[in-house]
């Protein structure tokens, strides 16, 4: 958590008179951030919240609404920015220890622990085709975009989403996939 915690970042998205909120992290020194595409919506304009509690604006560079993953930019190119360690989601195996960091509830820097259920989970999503990783570490509303992290540290998935009606049942995008 030490290693990637400074990597991971609040998002506040205004799409008109409907505010959003969500997670993402670094994944350059140079400002740019991943997250969910549902996060961002369509948002123009974010605020980007740092783990040292400093917000930044960031515009959108990249969306493919399909793979639910979006890239925002920070306009501020006056610091670096800390990258999250990125792990090989392909290794994966089930009954991996995990750890999904995020802002639930807008609670910056939560953190939730559980194992890897199934490694390439099929049929979810709108993209039917693409294979999550379930686990049992608790994602939920504003977990989305956050980072699916194994005991290494690395940025191993994407928080994704969660099962409605029943608790213990949620969903990373391969970090494979993503990048």
């Amino acid at each position: 958590v030490e290693i990637v915690m400074p990597s991971v970042v609040q998002l506040q998205c205004r799409h008109g008179l409907i505010q959003s909120a969500g997670s993402g992290f670094f994944v350059t020194s140079d400002g740019f951030i991943v997250t969910n595409a549902h996060v961002i919506g369509n948002a123009k304009n974010v605020q980007v919240t740092l783990s040292n509690s400093k917000t930044k604006s960031a515009k959108v560079h990249g969306m493919d609404r399909l793979s639910d993953i979006a890239v925002i930019k920070i306009d501020d190119q006056s610091e670096s920015y800390p990258a999250a360690p990125i792990g090989i989601s392909e290794k994966l195996r089930s009954g991996e220890f995990v750890i999904a960091i995020g802002s639930p509830a807008r609670l910056r820097e939560s953190v939730t622990f559980g194992i890897v259920s199934s490694c390439a989970r099929l049929g979810l999503g709108a993209n039917a085709r693409a294979a999550y990783i379930q686990t049992d570490a608790a994602i939920n509303q504003g977990n989305s975009g956050g980072p699916l992290v194994n005991l290494d540290g690395q940025d191993i998935g994407i928080n994704v989403m969660k099962l409605e009606s029943f608790n213990g049942i949620s969903f990373a995008i391969p970090i494979d996939m993503a990048l």
